[in-house]
């Protein structure tokens, strides 16, 4: 996925529910933006959740074939918990 656009911080409380499904190792859906186009991602693992200064904040998942690593502003929902429903980013 390229990394085109200037990465928006998430808000804490919808990293607090990624955070969740990855210390738990469960099984997720995720809808995410690739090129303003809607994928799905059906039963992934996410593996883990990193940020940085030049990429912005990644989630790295796992399938039974694949791996991902997507842009956490580019998330749409994890297993229908939509994103937009947190508002905006972190005030730290």
């Amino acid at each position: 996925m390229k990394t085109e656009t200037k990465y928006t911080p998430i808000n804490c409380s919808f990293y607090d529910v990624l955070e969740h499904y990855a210390t738990l190792k469960s099984l997720v859906q995720v809808v995410y933006l690739d090129n303003s186009v809607e994928k799905t991602i059906e039963k992934a693992i996410i593996t883990d959740l990193r940020g940085n200064s030049k990429t912005g904040e990644i989630m790295y998942l796992r399938t039974r074939d694949n791996s991902y690593d997507i842009r956490m502003d580019y998330i749409v929902s994890i297993n229908g918990t939509k994103f937009d429903q947190y508002g905006g980013s972190c005030n730290l």
